[in-house]
């Protein structure tokens, strides 16, 4: 879908236009919380005057707690409780009552009561006495039940009241009870005017004797005139919690009135004069919209001022603009032609030389594998020559010691021929002895019994050195043979120790032209590595020439584009802007289209 293009100075009215609607709305917002705060305002200062009257409430209750026990324990009450003596109470209590309301903005009444929850005397009212109490007043009957003293709201049979009860006893014994009491509707109008008192119809209809009604409501103080209307809803609603609402020029807050037992039993309401926070309302009104007006009628003659003194220059600075963008449309079209022809041949050349590269890097890696493995060879050799160095040396050192071995031998033969030689001549001593024995007889038998044994042991001896000098002989023999041995695997073993530095001399020889060689292919590698990482540089400057002009290339189609936006947002002609853009866009697709995947 297309879309209309605006001109400046339609753009400059209407952004002109949001601003000044924007603060019309703030400033219309700030008036808003203002008076939204006047009101919280004064709904607090409702809450105030209800706090006012529930204080006034509790004083005036404990006050006349106060005076039920004064009056409780005087003498004369109790003399006339006693003795049942009605008239005498009446005279003696009549001008303390009267005191009371003369000194007093209230209405004070006192009430004597029989024991039973029984009405004994009325001050204000002497002729209307005993009739029952206990089924509707509750505080009566709790005073005389726990003989203690009671205060608080309480609903009666004219409406609700504040009362303060004493027991009166005589010696802990209960005689009657007294109240002290006033109407709620006077402590709410000895505040202010701009209230009223329901109280909620507990009592039966028929003992309540003229009394507007409200609903479930009874009125016991009535609003004031021309104050707003108060509708039995709003009342009933005002008996679970507190509750506001505007009824034409008023405020009412109504408020719930709980009992000496926290039950609510009626609802207080306050009327608060509201006309002239309405007037402030409407002057705020009136002023916005004048002021609205004459912001509008400013805005709209300094946003056609402005769009004059901006739209001319503007429009050279886009004819400068597009002259510019054709320049560099060109410039970047021969410098992409250039550039990818560069980038081509650093490519090719970038190719070779990378080829070139690999294969002497497959060179120097094959020689220096075989200059390591000559050196591992002449390691190997020189670990042969040290081992037969040592069988060398070992083979010397048997041959001495082999040599130890005959001498030793040749000397120990020796002794074994003196044993020989010492056999026989003690033979022949034995043989002299066993003669001479024989001669002397018998005294001759036991020393011939000696020579015996000596001959025998001379003949083993003699056998003995014989074996010893076998085995002897023959050892030499092999000793002899061995050394022989030794000394023919000696030379050999001279030979080969030879033969092995020859070969060592050899393989170190080649390891060190095998390393000299790596080093000097590693050097060309490394040159030709230099080569390519230079070619490769040039090739990636060519392509990012290439890269550069070409988006250089679309970047100055897409100039031509926002300078003919930027004139249709100027001239502001009714065309559309996809058409006014055709062109160039198509264009720029092709182009796109021609440039090489990245």
């Amino acid at each position: 879908m297309n879309k209309r293009v605006f001109s400046l100075k339609a753009k400059l009215i209407m952004m002109t236009l949001v601003i000044v609607l924007t603060v019309i709305a703030i400033q219309t917002a700030i008036n808003l919380q203002r008076i939204s705060k006047q009101k919280e305002a004064l709904i607090h200062l409702q809450g105030k005057g209800y706090e006012q009257f529930m204080r006034e409430i509790n004083q005036s209750s404990e006050e006349n707690m106060r005076l039920a026990l004064m009056i409780a324990n005087m003498d004369f009450v109790h003399q006339t409780m006693k003795t049942k003596d009605k008239s005498g109470l009446l005279n003696e209590i009549k001008p303390l009552n009267d005191i009371l309301n003369n000194s007093n903005k209230f209405n004070y009444r006192i009430h004597f009561h029989e024991p039973g929850s029984v009405s004994f005397l009325r001050v204000w009212k002497p002729a209307k006495n005993g009739d029952p109490l206990a089924g509707f007043r509750m505080t009566v009957n709790k005073v005389q039940e726990s003989k203690k003293p009671v205060k608080g709201i309480e609903a009666g049979r004219g409406g609700l009241v504040v009362r303060g009860l004493a027991p009166i006893l005589d010696g802990g014994e209960m005689i009657g009870s007294v109240e002290v009491f006033c109407d709620i509707s006077d402590i709410a109008e000895s505040i202010d005017e701009t209230n009223a008192i329901y109280g909620l119809d507990k009592i039966e209809a028929t003992a309540v004797q003229s009394v507007q009604k409200l609903g479930n409501f009874n009125v016991l103080k009535s609003p004031p005139k021309d104050m707003g209307d108060v509708d039995a809803s709003f009342v009933d609603q005002a008996v679970k919690s507190v509750m506001t609402k505007e009824a034409g020029n008023t405020l009412l807050t109504a408020s719930p009135v709980t009992d000496y037992q926290d039950q609510v039993v009626g609802v207080y309401v306050r009327f608060l004069d509201i006309r002239q926070i309405n007037a402030d309302i409407r002057s705020n009104i009136i002023i916005m919209i004048l002021v609205a007006a004459v912001l509008i009628t400013v805005s709209f003659f300094f946003a056609m001022l402005l769009s004059n003194s901006v739209a001319n220059p503007i429009k050279l600075i886009i004819d400068g603009l597009f002259m510019s963008s054709v320049q560099v449309d060109s410039a970047s079209k021969q410098i992409a032609a250039i550039s990818t022809a560069l980038a081509e041949g650093s490519s090719d050349q970038a190719a070779s030389i990378e080829e070139t590269s690999s294969s002497l890097e497959e060179m120097a890696s094959m020689t220096k594998n075989n200059a390591k493995n000559a050196m591992h060879a002449d390691n190997l050799m020189q670990t042969a020559n040290q081992i037969v160095t040592k069988a060398y040396k070992s083979m010397t050192d048997l041959t001495i010691s082999m040599q130890d071995i005959t001498v030793a031998s040749k000397e120990t033969s020796k002794i074994v021929k003196t044993i020989d030689e010492i056999s026989f001549r003690t033979n022949l001593l034995a043989l002299n002895a066993a003669v001479e024995a024989a001669r002397a007889g018998e005294a001759g038998v036991g020393f011939a019994v000696v020579a015996d044994e000596v001959r025998n042991l001379s003949m083993r001896a003699a056998e003995a050195a014989r074996n010893t000098a076998i085995l002897i002989e023959s050892t030499v023999k092999k000793v002899s043979d061995g050394a022989e041995l030794v000394q023919s695997t000696n030379h050999d073993f001279n030979e080969v120790a030879e033969n092995t530095k020859r070969v060592g001399g050899l393989l170190k020889e080649i390891a060190a032209a095998s390393n000299e060689q790596a080093q000097g292919i590693s050097q060309v590698n490394s040159a030709v590595a230099d080569m390519d990482k230079v070619v490769q540089q040039n090739a990636a400057s060519a392509e990012q020439n290439s890269g550069a002009s070409s988006e250089m290339n679309v970047q100055s189609l897409k100039m031509k584009e926002f300078v003919a936006d930027l004139s249709l947002l100027i001239q502001g002609d009714g065309r559309s802007a996809v058409t006014s853009r055709h062109e160039d866009t198509k264009q720029l697709r092709l182009y796109q289209d021609t440039l090489p995947d990245k």
